[in-house]
């Protein structure tokens, strides 16, 4: 399961939307996943999947931490001016990169490699034998993390314990302000 279907199930929902790739006409009355197996509504979805793979797996390795923080002051200007520009809009951020340094709490054994053989375009080769122990794995294929890490991600971005880990505030704190009892940050 994805990354969304974890951070569903922590709000409380329980029917989770179908993807889009498999959903029926009937479907699109009630809404569509469009963040799995890269469908999307834009032509150019899916399109940048080798380069997109090599950032994930550039993110977790990386130790240039002054880029990485010039980007994040970037990311949090563009969603201060979205906040700004929208104000019946609530946009936050959450920091994978920060989040994935703290990724070290799981154990996990591999970071760097998928579970499974994967392709050119970076998905799971067809056919082929995935790690036994894929628990102790980041990323099931070159792109996607495994299981273990979307529960930690989903778990972080809800409740986030890092004031690092979003921007200008986390998922719980979100649905705080839409009820009107969250105190300003």
């Amino acid at each position: 399961m994805d990354l969304f279907v974890f951070v569903a199930e922590i709000l409380g929902f329980h029917n989770n939307i179908p993807p889009f790739a498999t959903a029926r006409e009937a479907d699109m009355l009630y809404g569509l996943n469009y963040a799995s197996g890269s469908a999307g509504i834009r032509d150019e979805t899916g399109q940048e999947l080798l380069s997109a793979a090599s950032s994930v797996s550039v993110r977790v390795r990386s130790k240039e931490t002054s880029r990485v923080r010039t980007r994040e002051n970037r990311q949090a200007l563009t969603i201060d001016q979205l906040n700004d520009d929208l104000p019946d809009a609530k946009i936050i951020y959450n920091n994978s990169y920060r989040i994935g340094e703290d990724s070290t709490v799981l154990d996990l054994k591999v970071n760097n490699t998928a579970c499974c053989p994967s392709s050119a375009i970076a998905q799971c080769i067809p056919g082929q034998i995935p790690c036994q122990n894929r628990t102790q794995y980041m990323f099931w294929d070159s792109f996607h993390p495994t299981e273990i890490f979307n529960i930690f991600y989903a778990e972080r971005s809800y409740s986030a314990l890092d004031p690092s880990y979003a921007y200008p505030y986390d998922i719980r704190h979100l649905i705080s302000l839409d009820q009107g009892v969250a105190e300003a940050m």
